[in-house]
């Protein structure tokens, strides 16, 4: 059984997994994760970042969190680039 959540579609976003969690945190509004794997394209800080302000940052957070402590990867994460080369999350499942 899969678990994910979908965030609104981004043009271009890149797709990857699965993948397991480096390091995870929180700071100010923006979460962030870093995977053990390089991502496909070049991240701001080496970071994927997601706001946890809104409800879909919450539900990211969940189930990153999830598959944290489970030890279990992250199956598929899609994330794209603003124009300030931060990578935000688009998709995440578990």
């Amino acid at each position: 059984m899969a678990f994910g959540l979908c965030f609104p579609a981004a043009a271009g976003a890149v797709s990857q997994g699965p993948v397991m969690i480096d390091r995870l945190g929180v700071q100010w509004n923006s979460g962030y994760v870093d995977f053990t794997v390089p991502f496909s394209e070049p991240c701001l800080n080496g970071v994927i970042y997601f706001d946890i302000t809104t409800d879909a940052g919450k539900g990211a957070l969940s189930v990153l969190l999830t598959a944290q402590a489970s030890g279990k990867p992250v199956r598929r994460i899609d994330y794209s680039t603003d124009s300030q080369g931060r990578c935000l999350i688009d998709l995440v499942q578990l």
